[in-house]
Parts: C-alpha cells; sequence; structure tokens
C-alpha cells in the first residue's frame, strides 16, 4: 500500500493505541480493506477477519500471506516477527467451523436438501412451499432463539410485512390468503424447532451461523475481530461476531451506511448505529474517495 492518507493512518494509530472497539465510515473507494489489512501489523494475539464472501475472503488471505513472505514486495518484517495468528473467511466458515468441531459428522445439505426434507416431513401444502422456507431463513437471519422468542408471533408477522412476503402465498382469494398465512406462520415456528433439533445430523446455509449462536456451543475466542462490509451485517452475524470476541477482546468495524444492499439477507437498514451503540464504538471517517477523480465527486 502506498503511504497512508492521514484518515488511514489515525485508523491504523486506532488500532495500535486506542481501546475498545470502533466502527469506521468509509465511503466507496476510500480504500477500507486496504487500511483494515495495514492495521492488521499492530494487532497482538489472535485475529479473525470477516470477509462478507468467500471470493473477498480469498482475496484478503492472499494479501495477509504476501505480508509473510520476504519474497513478496508486500512483506512487512513486523507482522512476520509478531507470530500473531491471523484467521481471514467469512461468518459462515467461522461459525461452520466451530460446529463441525462439536459435531464431526454434521452433513452439509446440499442446495435444498435440509428444506426439502422439512417440507416433506410437515406436509407443508403447496402454496405455502415458497413461504415457508423463506420466513424460516430470514428468522435464522434475524437470530430468533436468541434475539427474539420463536413463539413471539408478532416479530413472524413483522418479517412478513418488511420482505412483502405475502406475495409469495400462492392464492387469490385475500380471504383464504389471511388462513394460510397464519397456518403458514405456525409450520415456520415447527421449522425452525426441527432445524434446530436436526442440526447435529445435517445443516443448511443458515445454520451455520444460526446454530453456533443459538446453542451453547463454545467457539474459539479472539483478541480481535475486523469486519468488513459491515452495513450489511444482520443480527445473527453481529452476534456471532460477539461471541467469537474475548471479553476483553476488540473489534475493527468498517462499512458505508449509504451501501447497505442486502435487506434480503435480513441486515437491518439501521445496522450501524445499532453496531455502534451495541459495541460501544468510537467512530472514524474514511471520508476521501481514490476511484474517480474530484469533477465525478463534486457531481
Amino acid at each position: 500500500m502506498a503511504t497512508p492518507s492521514p484518515q488511514q493512518q489515525a485508523v491504523i494509530d486506532w488500532v495500535k493505541t486506542g481501546r475498545g472497539s470502533s466502527f469506521v465510515e468509509a465511503v466507496a473507494g476510500a480504500g477500507k480493506t486496504t487500511t483494515l489489512i495495514k492495521a492488521l501489523v499492530e494487532t497482538r494475539g489472535y485475529v479473525s477477519f470477516a470477509a462478507y464472501n468467500t471470493k473477498i475472503a480469498k482475496e484478503i488471505q492472499a494479501k495477509v500471506a504476501a505480508m509473510r513472505d520476504p519474497q513478496n514486495e508486500n512483506y512487512d518484517a513486523r507482522l512476520a516477527a509478531r507470530g500473531n495468528q491471523i484467521q481471514v473467511g467469512t461468518f459462515h466458515s467461522f461459525g461452520f467451523r466451530a460446529w463441525r468441531r462439536q459435531y464431526p459428522g454434521v452433513k452439509v445439505a446440499d442446495g435444498f436438501e435440509k428444506t426439502e426434507e422439512f417440507l416433506e416431513k410437515y406436509q407443508v401444502p403447496k402454496n405455502l412451499r415458497t413461504f415457508v422456507p423463506k420466513l424460516i431463513s430470514l428468522a435464522k437471519q434475524g437470530a430468533v432463539g436468541l434475539l427474539w422468542q420463536i413463539d413471539d408471533t408478532s416479530r413472524w408477522f413483522e418479517i412478513i410485512d418488511r420482505h412483502d412476503l405475502a406475495d409469495d402465498i400462492e392464492t387469490d382469494d385475500p380471504k383464504a390468503a389471511d388462513e394460510l398465512m397464519r397456518k403458514g406462520v405456525a409450520l415456520a415456528q415447527e421449522g425452525i424447532r426441527w432445524h434446530r433439533q436436526e442440526g447435529e445430523r445435517i445443516i443448511d446455509f443458515d445454520d451455520m451461523i444460526w446454530l453456533p449462536v443459538v446453542t451453547g456451543i463454545r467457539l474459539f475466542q479472539v483478541d480481535w475481530v475486523f469486519v468488513d462490509e459491515a452495513q450489511d451485517a444482520n443480527p445473527v452475524r453481529r452476534a456471532l461476531a460477539r461471541k467469537m470476541l474475548k471479553p476483553s477482546g476488540r473489534a475493527v468495524w468498517v462499512g458505508d451506511r449509504h451501501q447497505a444492499i442486502y435487506g434480503f439477507t435480513g441486515a437491518d437498514n439501521d445496522a450501524v448505529d445499532q453496531i455502534v451503540r451495541d459495541f460501544r464504538c468510537a467512530t472514524l471517517p474514511l471520508t476521501v474517495t481514490f476511484r474517480c477523480p474530484q469533477n465525478v465527486v463534486r457531481e
């Protein structure tokens, strides 16, 4: 990385000398991921770096490896000398690793295999076979069983309203739709209980984060959690980050509230404010973009 800008250096210095957790407000093109990688040099102990998807995680992992390689132009002797343990992955990979350590024989569902098993077992009617799985998935992403109770019917209807799930009920009769919706909620409640019960045997993609959060399994706790694209961290991801941290651990969240686009995965539109509040974050700016000319920025 070139010489850090004053704002980038402030983030790096905070990691080195600050206390507690922070949220870095980064506009598009501000070099946020590069800044995070540079800040890793200032960490001590065990670090988990959570990227939003596997592709980005692999790219970051390669950059960290290059910083440890004396033959690479990006080699940083300080990172090599400190011997801190840095793991790069996604929240799904961190959660799954912990779950598989507890249940080594667990099977990962192939596509919709677990969903299909549930639909058949509970004889979910055809006109609810899109509605119910979507509702269950969004409830997991909202940390049902941890942040709210399965029997709290009002929360289920909040999810339905927020994500317009009523459109997935296949009927032309408005009166029938209301009854079907109530039946769908009851089936989703049963489905959540079944998914948790069967989690030792088979898990799906949502389970990889949700099950480690709502059960009592132990996660290896780290000194630092770095989170990229934090504006899209839904409640269950934030809960997993909390469970991954030691009581004295520190978190660095980086994101842009104006780039929040993953509402369909249960991310809240005020996720940034919730992170700052719940993790008592100091806030640091990265407001200078290096992606486009000044005339474009002004426009």
